[in-house]
């Protein structure tokens, strides 16, 4: 009966590897065992990967969930604010396009080629806030400094196995 085996090994150098381990009897002709076989794979670089991707759908999950919510409090607080359904929309659809438009300007920070970014916090803000100066058609100043938000967080880079 052949056995398989995912285990980790120390190498002679005293290093750590992970491996794939398959050891099967070998008989005679008479089917006599006489020995065993065994295929050790190095499975390092697959299982780092494998790790990495859990580690990114997990990610992926935490911000879609905090999508829904932000979703969910918009609509409850556009719901508490309208009169009308045409009200109620214009002004969700007037947040939600202000939330895209902040996005894309955040989005700047790291990107691909550049291990750090900065974005102006006053055009930040006047994005998130351009959807409440137009609908109670009154001006919003921002007053003071205009900082500059950077980001010190390299950008996530995924290796792909040919």
């Amino acid at each position: 009966m052949t056995r398989h085996f995912e285990t980790v090994r120390k190498r002679k150098d005293g290093s750590l590897i992970d491996v794939s381990l398959t050891i099967s009897p070998v008989h005679d002709a008479t089917g006599r065992l006489i020995g065993a076989s065994k295929v050790a794979r190095d499975i390092t670089l697959s299982r780092r990967m494998a790790e990495q991707r859990q580690l990114i759908l997990h990610e992926m999950n935490h911000r879609i969930k905090n999508l829904f919510m932000l979703a969910n409090g918009l609509v409850a607080l556009c719901r508490r604010e309208a009169e009308t359904i045409d009200g109620f929309a214009a002004d969700l659809q007037s947040r939600l396009v202000a939330l895209a438009q902040a996005h894309e300007t955040s989005a700047r920070l790291p990107q691909e080629g550049h291990r750090t970014g900065a974005i102006s916090l006053r055009d930040l803000l006047e994005t998130i806030l351009k959807p409440f100066e137009s609908r109670s058609n009154q001006h919003i100043e921002i007053r003071g400094t205009n900082a500059m938000i950077r980001s010190t967080q390299p950008a996530l880079h995924c290796a792909a196995a040919a």
